[in-house]
């Protein structure tokens, strides 16, 4: 199965343009999670893939993503969302740019936009999104503002926050990143104003050899979050070439009084590194969540915690 994978990641990534000289970044990826509790089932399979690339002071890019869940006795659906950009440096700190989107849940679309902007410095890097998701629909919209700051040479702290339509509650995010040498690892919290407590997670890796890693999560939610949580999961990565990695890992979610058994294999090709904060922000925070119940939340694939409102 782990090549079938493989060989779906890699023609994604094949798809990007051949034409594209100064690729800035693509990644292609792949993943399926069970979870099983007391003879039920869920199931989640998430394809993605990104592509940017830059011709002088310009930065073009696309996404595409699909989210297959299943909760079983034909409950579920399918979520893909996919989009467009395009980008103006007007310096080399300052990029503004805009985009089109679109949103299918079975074989029902919304097509929107998106504007955006952002300021980067050596150590220092703000971003500004307002995506209007249905342009049918002026009151639907979230507004978001990214920002990160590099605080020592390996370690990284980032602030999200994001208004959705008018209203007052806004959700926000905390994260701190340490990454250096075969040490990778990342402390995160979300939540919304006038909601008392949030998630709180931590879950990193480590090299053991220069092809293979361990990697570990926990998670914690309170119970006016998202419900009384608790989530760990350990598992493993092997890079089978430069850029192309396969992994997998079990984990439990404790719900309450409640337990769920849960799996996860998947793959991913990567190069490069991402331009667009505002992508690469909202991505890390899918990415904290997708180790236990954000898993199973229909995304939209846009902003950073809109499934969480």
């Amino acid at each position: 199965m782990l090549r079938f994978f493989s060989i779906t990641a890699v023609t994604a990534v094949i798809a990007v343009p051949a034409t594209a000289q100064d690729l800035t970044y693509g990644s292609a990826q792949f993943d399926l999670t069970h979870l099983e509790a007391d003879g039920d089932e869920i199931d989640a399979n998430v394809l993605e893939g990104d592509v940017e690339f830059s011709a002088n002071q310009f930065l073009f890019g696309a996404e595409l993503k699909r989210q297959d869940l299943d909760f079983g006795g034909g409950s579920g659906g399918v979520f893909t969302h996919y989009g467009v950009f395009g980008a103006y440096n007007v310096i080399p700190e300052f990029m503004i740019g805009a985009g089109l989107t679109g949103i299918d849940f079975d074989g029902t679309d919304v097509n929107g936009f998106e504007v955006f902007a952002q300021y980067t410095a050596p150590q220092f890097r703000v971003a500004l999104n307002h995506n209007r998701p249905d342009n049918d629909d002026e009151d639907f919209y979230l507004t978001t503002a990214y920002v990160e700051g590099q605080v020592a040479p390996a370690v990284t702290l980032g602030a999200v926050v994001e208004a959705f339509n008018d209203v007052d509650d806004k959700f926000y995010a905390l994260t701190a990143e340490y990454d250096d040498g075969p040490i990778f690892a990342r402390a995160f919290y979300n939540s919304i104003t006038d909601v008392d407590g949030g998630l709180f997670g931590l879950r990193g890796s480590y090299s053991v050899t220069d092809v293979v890693d361990v990697t570990a999560s926990l998670e914690r939610s309170s119970q006016d979050f998202i419900g009384d949580l608790t989530s760990y999961s350990i598992g493993a990565e092997y890079m089978v070439s430069e850029g192309l990695a396969v992994g997998g890992s079990i984990g439990q979610l404790e719900i309450g009084s409640e337990t769920a058994d849960f799996i996860q294999l998947g793959v991913s090709y990567e190069v490069g590194e991402r331009m667009r904060l505002d992508r690469k922000a909202s991505d890390a925070l899918r990415a904290d969540r997708s180790r236990s119940i954000g898993v199973i939340f229909p995304d939209a694939g846009i902003g950073a915690g809109f499934g969480l409102f």
